[in-house]
């Protein structure tokens, strides 16, 4: 597997990641928080190894996915 193969399964992860940070609001507290921190830290190491391609890309998803919802408290 190439660099560029590599960058493209981090961003489909952060993607996926991001689709379900947004929709985590039934979830509890812990696990909105849990699935945050992978978001989170996923996307700072694609962003850390990848290249201006994959920032841009990544901003795009940021500004598809629309503002973060705050953890709810139940």
């Amino acid at each position: 597997m190439n660099a560029a193969d590599n960058g493209d399964n981090g961003i489909a992860r952060v993607a996926a990641l991001a689709l379900a940070v947004q929709r985590s609001g039934l979830l509890p507290q812990e696990e909105q928080a849990a699935l945050l921190d992978r978001y989170r830290r996923l996307r700072e190491h694609v962003l850390r190894t990848g290249t201006a391609e994959t920032a841009q890309r990544l901003l795009e998803i940021d500004e598809a996915a629309g503002p973060r919802p705050a953890l709810t408290r139940l």
